[in-house]
């Protein structure tokens, strides 16, 4: 497996890059992290589970995940996989298309002719080929031309567009991005509304309003499907620990609620979703 890359800090602009690598063989856990950048992941063979904005799905072969600029997501693979991960700047794109919109769904499908396959290879080849060599595969000159990067990232994000339409949003801001990332830190501890609007110097009720303009999420909702995916998480990967340990670790309040969010998110109660992953 090649070492996924580190997480960018939400201000973090790498610009005018794209970045390709492969993810083969082996347990991929790259927790809720949100970047400047947009994040395509193409599942060859496997099953990946995968969250963007609260929205949660197992990718299998064939799908991609597809995460806008600013997009709260998380990526764990289930088993062994392998997977394409690409990262383009937000250079590589008309203005504002990734400021100003994010993707109506989180996931796509490729087609039959493997189109989609064919050109997170071909990223991922030149990533990897060139990695101590031609920077004017990775940088492009702003007044003049794309790099090749850069190109192949714009062919791919059509071809994206194409199955999952684009919606418009509000832009994200530095209080918004900074509030994302206050709940991810403390999401696992008893977290209420007053004590992030008191973190964020601003009152409840507008940071109420500016979060769900932003995220099309409310901060209730968006906690509690952290909580769920790490309640998940703990039930496969930690099998002897109880249901009141996971609850704990998780950060929700009761075993009722941590049953009802998990049974609306994955379809399946607590129990059975340990049974399953015994089988496998």
């Amino acid at each position: 497996m090649i070492d996924m890359m580190p997480t960018y800090e939400y201000y973090h602009e790498y610009e005018y890059n794209v970045y390709g690598w492969i993810a083969e063989n082996s347990a991929v856990d790259i927790g809720m992290h949100i970047h400047s950048m947009v994040e395509y992941v193409y599942v060859e063979n496997g099953r990946i589970d995968v969250t963007v904005n609260g929205q949660s799905r197992i990718l299998t072969a064939g799908e991609i995940m597809i995460a806008a600029s600013y997009s709260v997501h998380s990526i764990k693979s289930l088993g062994d996989s392998k997977c394409y991960v690409v990262l383009a700047s937000l250079s590589c794109f008309s203005e504002p298309i990734f400021t100003e919109y994010r993707f109506e769904n989180i996931y796509v499908t490729d087609s039959d002719s493997q189109s989609l396959l064919m050109l997170f290879k071909l990223i991922s080849f030149f990533d990897s080929s060139t990695a101590n060599g031609v920077a004017e595969l990775y940088w492009g000159d702003k007044e003049k031309k794309q790099s090749p990067m850069q190109q192949l990232a714009c062919v791919l994000t059509d071809l994206i567009i194409k199955q999952s339409t684009i919606v418009k949003r509000e832009r994200v801001t530095e209080p918004i991005a900074a509030t994302v990332d206050y709940i991810l830190k403390h999401y696992k501890s008893k977290l209420r509304l007053s004590d992030i609007s008191k973190a964020m110097f601003t009152n409840s009720q507008m940071l109420s309003l500016q979060f769900k303009r932003v995220m099309n999420v409310s901060i209730s909702d968006f906690i509690a499907s952290l909580r769920t995916i790490e309640a998940y998480r703990l039930l496969i990967d930690s099998p002897d620990m109880t249901l009141s340990e996971v609850m704990e670790l998780s950060g929700f309040q009761s075993t009722r609620s941590m049953y009802r969010c998990i049974k609306e998110q994955y379809g399946m109660t607590p129990c059975e979703i340990r049974l399953t992953a015994a089988k496998k």
